[in-house]
């Protein structure tokens, strides 16, 4: 468990990854190696990965689909490596025990997404629930506010 310094280290860095430690370091009042220090046990302690997160639409992939599937006992290992396999899968969710999963993918249009609603056929996932996100109100947000500390 982190703590309460750490805590108020990593929202500045939810918030702004990019974010110099001098300036962290001055906001919360603390000297940058100390900084330094927390945010190299948060990188191997909590951090699973850095990234950025991409407006889809402005690269020409407008069309952000998830879908929930349950696959067929037998197909859900080729399904998954199909999924795993795929450039257009932005991430693959484990729902349930039973082969349910939670898929996010996209696409430049409903050429691709025809296309690999046909390919997911393949594997007989049931219960194909397709749900197609006309606009992100909120993302990431988690953690990236002091007052999300408690």
């Amino acid at each position: 468990m982190l703590s309460h310094d750490e805590m108020l280290i990593l929202t500045h860095l939810r918030n702004n990854s990019r974010k110099s430690l001098a300036k962290i370091g001055r906001e919360i009042n603390m000297p940058i190696s100390t900084v330094f220090d927390k945010v190299h046990k948060i990188n191997h302690g909590v951090v699973l990965k850095h990234t950025s997160l991409l407006d889809f639409a402005k690269l020409g992939h407008s069309l952000k689909i998830n879908y929930v599937i349950k696959a067929k006992p037998d197909r859900i290992m080729p399904m998954l490596s199909f999924l795993a396999a795929n450039n257009k899968v932005n991430s693959v969710q484990k729902l349930r025990d039973d082969g349910e999963y939670f898929v996010e993918a996209i696409f430049r249009d409903m050429v691709e997404f025809d296309n690999f609603t046909e390919q997911l056929d393949d594997y007989k996932a049931k219960n194909l629930h397709i749900i197609n996100i006309i606009e992100e109100m909120k993302k990431e947000a988690f953690l990236t506010d002091i007052s999300h500390i408690a």
